[in-house]
């Protein structure tokens, strides 16, 4: 890549801190979003609606912004346009809808799941224990 050592050294503090800033990243998604939880096998969600439904069942209300963050945070090139999130919810709600369970747009604090539809995940979880 260079041939000045000062460079190289630069370089290699760079790729230290991009791992620690990886893995610091990685410990405050679990944190926040609850990753090893599973939607029901039924509901039929692709990876990036369970994670979705995933974080709103943990954290209550999100943003599109941290919604669009979980997702494709760490994505060099930000991952695509803000819309997605939106589309994202729609499909979500649609195979949600059957099952009896709802995301809510909350004016000014984006997503969230109704009481009701956290009591019916809770329940489809347990009948499968």
């Amino acid at each position: 890549m260079c041939d000045d050592p000062l460079c190289a050294a630069r370089i290699e503090a760079l790729e230290v801190e991009n791992t620690a800033l990886r893995e610091q990243l990685a410990r405050l998604r679990a944190e926040w979003m609850n990753p090893e939880w599973r939607a029901p096998v039924e509901l039929g969600l692709t990876p990036n609606e369970e994670a979705i439904l995933a974080a709103l069942k943990a954290r209550g209300a999100l943003t599109k912004d941290q919604i669009h963050f979980e997702l494709y945070g760490d994505r060099i090139d930000g991952g695509p346009e803000m819309k997605i999130v939106d589309v994202l919810v729609c499909k979500l709600r649609k195979k949600l809808k059957p099952f009896e369970i709802a995301i809510d747009t909350e004016w000014g604090r984006g997503y969230a799941l109704t009481a009701q539809s956290k009591d019916r995940l809770n329940a489809m979880e347990a009948a499968h224990v």
